[in-house]
């Protein structure tokens, strides 16, 4: 839906904008037509490929457990190619996927599907433990080295680097990620094992592809079949390898067969799916009556909030006809009109904030915003305004994350609120990965001091929380109370007060405070480069020129770079 209103709003301010989408293995473009206005898109499509792609089905006789049976699936034909015999065994369920990644992929680059990130790590963790440890690479060596310096020194990957194994997951830090990716590319990790987080837009060609089931997740859900193919798609590719194996363990008992025949992606307005299945369920969620218990923000929420910014900039009806131009039933439109119309007249609250974050729910906003003007003719505008993250702030922040939770969120427990406000200064401030997955460690062990603390989850939980909630939920909830509070501020002649609001939002997102941090992000770079660097410029306040002159002029033998950061101001062409 953000998308959508991205696209929307470009074809209003310049109707004639022209469009370049790339979408490999996609149909269904007339949504897009709709959005942005226009009849058809014209599509250019060959399902021709440059590379040869055998997909072998891999099956294994529990009689005769040191053998796989091949067969090449061609469509929906299967065709036996033969059997071969190991001195390794593949009878276990549980580590066959790694024991068939070693048999067959352990010469050229391979990419094994892992369901979830705990599952990659076992995966990876199999297949590491039948390689040898590679002693004399150095480009291994120093990037187990950055792992242990900049995620933690008991993070597991930082080991499996060494045998030539990796595993990759879309919430891990994204220099991370790319360095994992560049040492696959360069063939000096031989399997990385990732998870559907891959499939999407991450360009990485390999040899071999193992999949051994068509689920995702702890509970089985079923994949997209078009991700498998995407997926497979990784298998050979032109200037890399001329061919490529996509290796289907177990195919014959899989519950479905994706991989039968070729699938494409579909695209759809995620807006108006939700309008033609939960049509009611919409209108039930514009009335202010249905929003005083505890729910789930979901996509529905998101559509009434749409709906009701796009009223609130008083272009609904257009929105609406543009978003269903071949609606065969016109009276729908009709309905959610008057029933949106109605839910911002039922709104207290300016209409300007509306059209700004209508992904926050808006009767959470109003809620909130009632209670600023509350307390601003309280004479307690100080507690509302949050300060900049240096210095003694906590008791600040614990009060914006509690009204943000209990007002917008309508659910708040100064459990949680505490923690996320320690995490959230911790993150703002520029404290390194290390030292706050430490202090998580450090949580766990004194809730029970006699078991011994999973340094791997430790490590997923704190890259959950930092996108999922830092980076993410709580960007767009902070900046719908910094402009709700300024609002009231304003509207109360307080406008002086608002020029004390700091940004918080933009740290939360950047993951740093300091200028000279948002400075070096600003230039392309990651959290972690931007960190280290802020933190050796001897200026804090630099321009965007200035850092650029500091990064070209430096003699980086005697600043001693970390490989991994100084590849990529490389990268950036920043030296």
């Amino acid at each position: 839906m953000i998308l959508q209103d991205c696209l929307d709003k470009i074809s209003i301010q310049n109707p004639d904008a022209k469009y370049v989408f790339l979408a490999p293995g996609a149909e269904g473009f007339n949504d897009l037509a709709d959005i942005i206005g226009i009849d058809t898109i014209h599509v250019e499509k060959t399902n021709l490929s440059p590379v040869v792609q055998n997909k072998i089905i891999i099956k294994v006789d529990p009689a005769k457990e040191n053998n796989l049976q091949l067969s090449l699936l061609d469509n929906s034909n299967i065709l036996s190619i033969g059997e071969l015999t190991s001195t390794r065994g593949f009878a276990n369920e549980n580590t066959r996927l790694a024991a068939v990644a070693l048999e067959l992929g352990k010469d050229e680059g391979s990419l094994v599907y892992g369901t979830g990130a705990a599952n990659a790590e076992d995966v990876a963790k199999q297949i590491a433990s039948g390689l040898p440890l590679l002693e004399n690479d150095s480009d291994l060596k120093e990037l187990s080295k950055f792992i242990k310096k900049h995620v933690h020194k008991d993070y597991s990957l930082a080991n499996l680097v060494l045998r030539g194994v990796g595993y990759h997951y879309g919430k891990m830090p994204s220099l991370l990620r790319e360095t994992l990716e560049k040492n696959f590319t360069n063939n000096k990790l031989k399997f990385l094992v990732c998870t559907t987080t891959l499939f999407q837009g991450v360009n990485l060609p390999a040899k071999n592809v193992f999949i051994d089931t068509p689920t995702r997740g702890n509970r089985g859900e079923a994949l997209d079949p078009a991700s498998l193919w995407n997926f497979a798609g990784r298998a050979g590719r032109l200037g890399y390898a001329f061919s490529g194996n996509v290796y289907l363990i177990d195919y014959d008992d899989w519950e479905t067969k994706p991989l039968d025949s070729k699938i494409d992606f579909k695209i759809t307005s995620s807006f108006k799916k939700v309008i033609n299945e939960d049509f009611d369920t919409v209108i039930s969620r514009l009335d202010k009556n249905n929003h005083l218990g505890v729910s789930q923000y979901s996509n529905v929420d998101a559509a009434a909030g749409l709906l009701i910014s796009r009223a609130a900039k008083g272009d609904l009806h257009n929105f609406l006809e543009r978003s269903f131009r071949t609606i065969p039933d016109k009276s729908k439109l009709e309905i959610i009109e008057d029933a949106t119309y109605s839910s911002l007249e039922s709104l207290n609250i300016p209409h300007n904030i509306l059209t700004l974050n209508w992904t926050v729910d808006p009767f959470g906003q109003e809620r909130l915003y009632n209670r600023f003007i509350q307390k601003i003719k309280d004479g307690k505008i100080d507690e509302l305004i949050p300060r900049h993250p240096s210095g003694n702030v906590y008791t600040n922040y614990v009060g914006v994350f509690s009204r943000i939770n209990k007002y917008i969120l309508n659910h708040n427990t100064s459990k949680f609120s505490n923690y996320l406000t320690a995490m959230a200064l911790n993150w703002m401030r520029g404290k390194s990965l290390p030292e706050i997955i430490s202090l998580s460690i450090a949580k766990k062990k004194e809730k029970n001091s006699t078991r011994p603390v999973n340094v791997d989850r430790a490590v997923r939980e704190v890259f959950d929380f930092v996108e999922d909630n830092l980076r993410f939920k709580y960007v767009q909830l902070g900046k719908a109370y910094i402009d709700l509070l300024r609002q009231a501020l304003i509207v109360n002649n307080q406008a002086e007060k608002a020029e004390e609001i700091y940004d918080f939002p933009l740290s939360l997102e950047l993951g740093v405070s300091s200028i000279a941090g948002q400075v070096f992000i600003e230039l392309g770079l990651s959290r972690i480069s931007a960190s280290y660097l802020e933190n050796i410029i001897p200026n804090s306040n630099p321009t965007i020129s200035t850092a650029k002159e500091w990064l070209r002029n430096n003699d980086y033998d005697s600043l001693n770079l970390p490989l991994t950061i100084y590849s990529e101001l490389e990268d950036k062409g920043l030296l």
